[in-house]
């Protein structure tokens, strides 16, 4: 049986943490993220895509880069995957992600309803 009573939730590790934490994605889910974040004194050190998707192009005021300009910049780094796929080159490239970073997933985060 797990004990809990040691237990960290998500959004305090993420607060706590000293690991930069990189959103994957650019979309609504990505926005609701940052936005929990602000709420939740995470702080976010950048956003990254599918490298056929970096185009030079910037969100919520972050340039959008690569997972390897994201690995050269900070090292080992906490990814937040702010999308959902069924597309299995995508979904073997998160798992390909999370095996070399610390990776939570858009469905593992709890988002409370913001006003």
């Amino acid at each position: 049986m797990y004990d809990i009573t040691g237990a960290v939730s998500l959004w305090n590790h993420l607060a706590e943490t000293s690991k930069p934490i990189i959103i994957y994605g650019m979309g609504d889910g990505a926005q609701k993220i940052l936005d929990v974040c602000s709420l939740k004194n995470v702080k976010i050190s950048g956003f990254m895509a599918s490298d056929d998707f970096v185009r030079g192009h910037s969100f919520a005021g972050f340039e959008v880069k690569k997972l390897s300009d994201i690995e050269r910049q900070f090292g080992d780094c906490i990814i937040l995957v702010a999308f959902g796929t069924h597309i299995d080159e995508v979904i073997q490239r998160i798992i390909a992600i999370s095996d070399r970073h610390e990776s939570v997933s858009y469905t593992h985060l709890t988002l409370p309803t913001i006003a």
